[in-house]
């Protein structure tokens, strides 16, 4: 039986997998090729990466913070774009950034030990919620002439 899920080949998988996301990511977003080209191009990129055994071990070791950071991108992207709709409700818009800040304020313990050691985790957390409370102030602001 073959057992895909081997610990030996897990840097590897997660190497290829991590490369070949970011790599069409890019592509698809950018829109040069047509999707198959964007696909297979994609897939040399990750299966040369994957075999250049260097990149695996750093991969390996900042896969987890690139991921935080890819989330927190994830997160930015989502908010602009929902606040740049111009049918957005401005108090949905604000409940969501409310539940996100609170969902920060509850993973803060496990989230605080992923900062550089010269940063002070309370002054992080505050500089997030003021943050959040600017982008509040500006949907409602942006959406305050539309009613």
């Amino acid at each position: 039986m073959l057992n895909f899920l081997d610990p030996a080949l897990m840097p590897v998988m997660a190497a290829f997998v991590f490369v070949f996301a970011i790599v069409l990511g890019l592509l698809t977003s950018a829109s040069i090729f047509q999707r198959r080209v964007n696909t297979v191009i994609a897939l040399v990129f990750a299966v040369f990466s994957a075999s250049y055994s260097p990149l695996v071990l750093i991969l390996q070791q900042y896969i987890p913070i690139a991921a935080i950071l890819f989330i927190i991108i994830f997160i930015i992207v989502l908010v602009k774009k929902s606040v740049s709709k111009e049918n957005t409700d401005p108090v949905l818009s604000s409940i969501s950034l409310l539940i996100l800040l609170f969902v920060i304020g509850v993973f803060w313990d496990e989230i605080q030990y992923i900062l550089p050691l010269g940063l002070d985790p309370a002054n992080v957390l505050g500089i997030i919620v003021v943050i959040v409370i600017i982008i509040i102030f500006l949907v409602a602001y942006k959406h305050k002439d539309k009613k």
